[in-house]
């Protein structure tokens, strides 16, 4: 990850900082789902006010309304997508970009700002997952993006511990994030992870986080045996009132 915000130095600051991890494999925005519905700017015309991902033609990123993708772990930063199939026993990267749209040159910060994300508990078809970008300062207070997970079978979603990182131009490049991005959400920052985002694009980052789909494949086995023999079997004709012994057995 570092070499891509090594390469996004070389962008004029007016053309939005770190999101260029997705440039290869970006896509039009249009047709995904986000929200709630909100005024949009440009990178030329950026907003009078603390708002965050509204800008729709950010030179490095593109449209910010849609800014939470995955990729396999393994694959590279062009696998980026809005919809991901699903394998089990195989990692995933989520993505997620955040940016304070307000012009630089009023100096507004936003406080608190937060992000979270709702993964699934199983996926099974066609399943949503949605990423929050919150502060009490913006408006609006709450922006969203989903993308889609889906699996021709169940498998069940689970958090790599420790996995979520934030990425930024700021003194907060490379920190961890708690696990509870994925409950009540983390801190966001720039000169410290203390929810303050200052406006313009030079201050905006990224956090990523990665997530494995399980499917448990367990085969369940009974033997029988007479009491104390120790010889298993799939079937014992046991006399009335005998003692048996059963083993069971599974493997994953």
């Amino acid at each position: 990850m570092k070499n891509l915000l090594t390469k996004l130095r070389y962008v004029p600051k007016r053309f939005g900082v770190v999101a260029a991890v997705v440039v290869a494999g970006a896509t039009a925005a249009m047709g995904f789902a986000w929200g709630p519905d909100r005024p949009t700017f440009t990178t030329a015309s950026p907003a009078p006010y603390i708002t965050f991902n509204s800008i729709t033609d950010n030179p490095a990123y593109g449209d910010e309304r849609n800014f939470m993708r995955v990729k396999p772990a393994d694959a590279p930063n062009s696998a980026y997508s809005d919809r991901t199939t699903l394998q089990a026993g195989k990692e995933y990267q989520v993505y997620i970009y955040f940016h304070n749209n307000a012009a630089a040159n009023l100096n507004l910060v936003a406080t608190n700002t937060t992000v979270q994300t709702q993964l699934p508990a199983v996926v099974n078809g066609d399943t949503q997952s949605v990423s929050y970008i919150n502060s009490p300062d913006a408006k609006p207070m709450k922006v969203w993006d989903e993308t889609t997970l889906t699996s021709t079978s169940p498998v069940a979603i689970r958090m790599v511990p420790g996995s979520a990182t934030i990425h930024s131009f700021g003194a907060v490049d490379g920190a961890k994030l708690p696990d509870s991005i994925i409950t009540t959400g983390a801190p966001l920052g720039y000169n410290a992870l203390d929810g303050k985002v200052p406006g313009c694009n030079q201050y905006a980052g990224y956090v990523t986080f990665n997530f494995v789909a399980d499917q448990p494949n367990f085969e369940v086995g009974k033997l029988v045996s007479k009491h104390g023999a120790n010889t298993w079997t799939e079937s014992y004709k046991a006399q009335p009132g005998e003692t048996v012994d059963y083993l069971l057995k599974y493997k994953n």
